[in-house]
């Protein structure tokens, strides 16, 4: 049995959404790019344990710390913080001064996007 290896195109899925919300790529690039970050704070994803990941994990640990109001320290039970996703439109309105309700449109549509391309499922109701 084979594992399809899909590639995720940060530039083709900002470029689909700006399109989608009618902002402009470079905006959309920013909140994606806030969303990134607030995520690889919080452990979701796995970044390479070489000097370039420890690097950039290094840097993640400081916006950890100077937002800490807002994000939770990696490996911190998801589950029982209820607003997490109010405090993740607050982390990106941070980084990138877009209004909350640009940034949740631009998170939505980001979402969508993930889904019909099969990167991840869609959510039941």
């Amino acid at each position: 049995m084979t594992e399809e290896v899909m590639l995720y195109d940060v530039e083709e899925a900002a470029r689909e959404v700006a399109e989608r919300t009618g902002l402009a790529v470079e905006a959309v690039e920013e909140i994606l790019e806030a969303d990134f970050l607030f995520h690889c704070a919080l452990g979701v994803y796995e970044i390479p344990d070489d000097d370039e990941g420890q690097e950039f994990m290094d840097e993640v640990r400081k916006l950890q710390q100077a937002h800490a109001d807002l994000v939770p320290p990696a490996g911190s039970d998801l589950d029982g913080i209820e607003d997490l996703e109010d405090r993740l439109v607050t982390f990106a309105a941070r980084l990138t001064g877009a209004e909350p309700a640009t940034i949740e449109e631009v998170l939505d549509e980001h979402i969508l996007y993930l889904e019909e391309k099969g990167f991840i499922e869609p959510e039941e109701d």
